[in-house]
């Protein structure tokens, strides 16, 4: 039962039903005012479906940044690099769990238990060659390998790699400075300001 508008742009209580039938419309009664047991009745057309054994993903398009990801090499670029590598042999690989990481931001995914969903999409997995995604904890165990030493290792091979992909460009990198207050009585912690000479400045780019 709903409310419905007529061709005249009255309102009506409705019921909706096959009326015997078994076809792809279906029948929608107005209830008269004046007779509760007159009905008119109007055929609306709906939309077709079947069903399917094939499997299917709501995020099909991410078969053309897979192509992307070919072409401009991102996961041969990713195993030339020195991973965090797993402590066991049951370990997923880490360029693996670099490109499951992308692209559960690349849906639309704001944290690490986001990841793990990409464990029971099987058109992804197969898109991008996956055998299994990890779980949010290994997700979060391969990031607190990474420290400083690591980043020096990493990154700056990537951002050359990256701006490669562009050729021979000129930027033009604004910056702003700023302060960061920090309170409290934590330890190695200190209260910044320009008062003195220890603050802690932030370069922020437009």
């Amino acid at each position: 039962m709903f409310a419905a508008y007529d061709s005249q742009g009255k309102i009506h209580l409705t019921y909706t039903g096959h009326f015997g039938t078994d076809g792809s419309t279906r029948e929608i009664y107005y209830v008269k005012e004046d007779t509760a047991m007159r009905t008119d009745t109007k055929r609306v057309q709906l939309l077709p479906y079947e069903f399917s054994n094939k499997q299917v993903s709501p995020w099909g398009g991410m078969r053309i940044v897979q192509e992307l990801v070919e072409r401009i090499g991102l996961r041969e670029i990713l195993q030339r690099q020195k991973l965090p590598q797993p402590g066991s042999n049951r370990g997923y690989n880490p360029v693996d769990i670099v490109m499951s990481f992308l692209v559960s931001i690349w849906i639309g995914g704001n944290r690490f238990a986001h990841c793990s969903l990409l464990r029971y999409d099987e058109v992804l997995k197969k898109i991008f060659e996956w055998k299994e995604v990890g779980s949010e904890s290994t997700f979060s165990r391969f990031f607190r390998k990474f420290s400083l030493q690591k980043n020096n290792e990493i990154f700056p091979s990537l951002q050359h790699w990256t701006s490669g992909l562009y050729g021979a460009t000129k930027v033009t990198l604004d910056l702003d400075s700023t302060v960061i207050e920090r309170y409290g009585e934590q330890e190695a912690d200190q209260k910044v300001n320009f008062a003195n000479n220890s603050e802690f400045i932030c370069l922020i780019s437009d």
